[in-house]
């Protein structure tokens, strides 16, 4: 896609001050096809490149964790299932998951007996999968998410 400024030369270069009788002026064309491209460049230039899932987990005991959505911009909803000790998988179908257009951003905390370190790695098919380490016991644990928040992020 060109840039605002290539846009503005090509609409520079194709418009010349010839007029037919009774109509709009290809300046006032271009300067409108001008306008246009400002006004867009504007509004878009705030919009981040990737897609983005941010939620708030919570886990009770062996259970997969629930999640509220605060934002989701992906267009798939997560699947997301208990698979073992102190691990979830999380699947976005159809947005090719990766290790190389994701990244995470988790919380480390303290609570009253645990210190939560959150990790994340991916296993042989697309899914990321999310650990829960207590660095008080030094052990992965369940039970340690508790409005825990999660951002993924999707590269294109």
């Amino acid at each position: 896609m060109p840039t605002n400024i290539e846009l503005f030369e090509q609409i520079d270069a194709a418009i010349t001050d010839k007029t037919s009788p009774g109509s709009i002026s290809p300046i006032d064309i271009g300067d409108n096809m001008r306008d246009i491209v400002s006004y867009v460049d504007q509004e878009t230039a705030g919009i981040p490149p990737y897609k983005t899932f941010i939620g708030l987990l919570t886990q009770s005991g062996t259970s997969a964790p629930t999640v509220t959505v605060k934002f989701n911009n992906t267009g798939v909803t997560p699947s997301i299932g208990y698979v073992g000790v102190g691990t979830s998988g999380f699947i976005f179908a159809g947005l090719g998951l990766t290790e190389a257009n994701c990244q995470v951003i988790t919380s480390n905390k303290t609570t009253s007996a645990k210190n939560l370190h959150c990790n994340y790695y991916f296993n042989a098919t697309p899914i990321l999968l999310l650990r829960t380490y207590n660095l008080v016991n030094s052990a992965y644990e369940n039970d340690m998410l508790s409005n825990t928040p999660i951002e993924i992020r999707f590269y294109p």
